[in-house]
């Protein structure tokens, strides 16, 4: 399954240590520069573990973080 494939990477996007999104890429160096554009010049990406992972754990731990109140994507 392509789903099961370790392609997906977990971070968390931080502003002046206070983390303000956390997410799923499968392209860090592209989706951090995204994060720039709408957060500014000073956010920094903190990638989660050991990654990459499959898309399945991926997005079991961005749903985990939505429950614990972190602010994620759609």
């Amino acid at each position: 399954m392509a789903g099961d494939r370790p392609d997906t990477w977990c971070y968390v996007i931080k502003k002046h240590g206070r983390i303000v999104h956390v997410g799923i890429t499968t392209d860090p160096a592209r989706r951090e520069e995204e994060h720039q554009r709408v957060f500014g010049d000073n956010v920094r990406m903190e990638l989660i573990g050991a990654g990459p992972y499959a898309r399945s754990v991926a997005r079991n731990w961005e749903d985990e973080q939505r429950r614990l109140g972190y602010p994620t994507g759609p």
